[in-house]
């Protein structure tokens, strides 16, 4: 009898708490239907506050870059400069501040903190070799090089991203050129952020290349300049040495004793040493000449595929085949939500996602199907090494993408440097070729022509300097306008968290650490009763709270002003 009053009690708890979500499901919709029209139009309002604003900093700026007494000619044309530049760093304002300040945003962002992919494994227990090893070097290398989660200063901790780092500014060999390529294949060329940074980065790297290329060949002419002038220093010694032995044969009778034209032999030497001086320092700068390497031609051939991959960018950038814009990363981080509820099925359960109740779709010991379950080879090594399938990753995005309406972008300014730098190209392919062939025609030695190709290598590098003002903080951002992006530790694009975000999901992760190591002093039996009875009394107060909050959101303003997870706190 006290057994079925037992059952009889825990179904109809069940059965409370099943419809409690179910009415807990209709009031957030009848939520989010409400309050929608109103934070449109204080989100619209915000724009209007926002536009007023940087339209009086515009006059200010303008007004600061053209102070009193300026000569006429140079306050036009800082007037000229400020037209151009202050638009498009008004417009990047404008979205920067509109992402961070309005409710639509805020709603679309609940869960930026939490539910990050974790560490995925290489070899899972119960397999004879590692699944997806590429999948799993992909995702590696990716996060070590563009962590969402984390910034630049992460680099220093981490192996992988050094290596990389020091392989990027290699200019030997090659190297540098081969690592690009390679990125250009990791990463996710439909991302307008990913081929932006890309081509930034390239083209630094190859910049920084031509410094370090410029400066040893300044290393090199000196140490030629030194051996030259000991070089001349040593002919001129041994012309003097040797007039002085001839000396007594300068005589003419001497000469015409012997039965020969009157000629001094001293000045014969004399006349001879210069040309023997110049051909000996000329010969002393042929070793120090820089293209004689035996690797150079490989290493010229390599700039055919910069060339080549550099094409490809711009033409997937002014093509139109990348996504980008505030919608990019709403679609990206609903993707990432909707692989953390435990499957990309295009939908995200927000209340399990809310309550961290992960849902386990599949037994995961020895990573088996359920009975009855069929799963395909592909979806059995996703589950086991936390890596997603790459064809349900592509259609869940693809999928996003058309949800949020994501507008297919350019870089904005981006392909216009690009164009600049294929037509400084072209120019030094010309002259090259011209060189080359005169010198051809008039007998020049092979390695004088592998130097002209080094030559224009390096001008190439040199002229890359445009490139730099990208990395200026605000400018390059209004030049490019593109929204920044990374990967997480699953090696999927998602959006990148700024440096206040970084701040404050390190320190979740450590508070989290420290409740772990806590909870692991008790033993088992205590700490699972421990944890029963928290979940008891947290599912009682997230229950009140919601409560709450649907009432509050519902029946007065409050919702509009402030977000939900901030009254569920405030009742819970």
């Amino acid at each position: 009898m006290a057994l079925r009053a037992r059952q009889a009690v825990r179904s109809g708890g069940s059965y409370l708490a099943r419809q409690f979500d179910v009415i807990d499901q209709k009031l957030e919709s009848l939520e989010e239907g409400t309050t929608s029209p109103v934070k449109d139009m204080m989100d619209k309002a915000k724009l209007a506050s926002v536009r007023k604003v940087l339209k009086e900093a515009g006059k200010s700026t303008r007004s600061m870059m053209m102070p009193p007494y300026m000569p006429a000619p140079l306050a036009e044309l800082m007037k000229q400069c400020h037209g151009s530049f202050w638009p498009e760093l008004s417009e990047s304002l404008e979205q920067s501040i509109m992402e961070a300040q309005s409710a639509a945003a805020r709603d679309k962002k609940e869960f930026e903190l939490v539910h990050w992919a974790p560490t995925p494994v290489f070899w899972p227990p119960g397999y004879s070799y590692p699944p997806r090893p590429w999948s799993y070097l992909r995702a590696k290398i990716l996060y070590a090089l563009q962590p969402a989660d984390a910034n630049k200063f992460r680099h220093l901790r981490d192996p992988v991203a050094l290596v990389f780092l020091a392989l990027k500014v290699c200019p030997y060999y090659g190297i540098n050129v081969l690592v690009f390529l390679v990125l250009f294949t990791l990463i996710d060329r439909r991302d307008e952020n990913q081929i932006v940074k890309f081509v930034l980065g390239f083209k630094s790297f190859q910049f920084v290349s031509g410094l370090v290329s410029a400066t040893q060949l300044g290393i090199a002419l000196g140490e030629c300049l030194e051996a030259s002038a000991m070089a001349t220093v040593t002919a001129h010694t041994a012309h003097g040495s040797a007039a002085d032995l001839l000396g007594p044969l300068a005589d003419a009778p001497a000469a015409e004793l012997l039965g020969l034209p009157p000629v001094n032999a001293a000045s014969d030497v004399v006349s001879t040493a210069p040309a023997a001086a110049a051909v000996a320092t000329a010969n002393v700068c042929v070793p120090y000449a820089p293209g004689q390497d035996w690797a150079f031609p490989f290493i010229f051939c390599l700039e055919g595929l910069r060339v080549l991959v550099l094409l490809a960018s711009g033409t997937l950038l002014a093509g139109g085949a990348a996504h980008g814009g505030v919608e990019e990363l709403y679609a990206l981080e609903a993707v990432r939500i909707d692989a953390a509820d435990g499957a990309l099925d295009g939908t995200a359960n927000r209340k399990l996602l809310r309550k961290e109740r992960m849902r386990k779709r599949r037994e995961i010991t020895g990573y088996a199907p359920l009975e009855g379950e069929q799963m395909d080879t592909a979806r059995a090594d996703a589950l086991a090494t936390g890596l997603p399938v790459a064809a349900e990753l592509h259609a869940a995005t693809e999928a996003a993408r058309l949800k949020f309406g994501v507008e297919r972008r350019c870089g904005h300014r981006l392909p216009l440097f690009i164009l600049y730098d294929v037509c400084v190209l072209v120019g030094i392919i010309v002259v090259l070729g011209a060189e080359c062939a005169m010198l051809r025609m008039r007998g020049a030695p092979t390695w004088l022509l592998w130097t002209k190709a080094y030559y224009a290598k390096l001008i190439w590098a040199l002229f890359s300097f445009p490139f730099v003002l990208f990395a200026l903080p605000v400018l390059g951002e209004s030049l490019h306008r593109s929204k920044p992006t990374g990967y997480d530790q699953a090696g999927k694009l998602v959006a990148q968290l700024s440096a206040a975000k970084i701040r404050r999901k390190v320190a979740l992760e450590t508070k989290l650490h420290e409740a772990h190591a806590r909870q692991a002093d008790y033993p088992d039996d205590q700490s699972d009763a421990a944890l029963k009875i928290q979940s008891m009394y947290r599912g009682a107060r997230v229950r009140r709270g919601r409560a709450m909050r649907h009432v509050l959101s519902l029946l007065t303003p409050v919702g509009l002003f402030v977000p939900a997870s901030t009254i569920e706190k405030w009742f819970s």
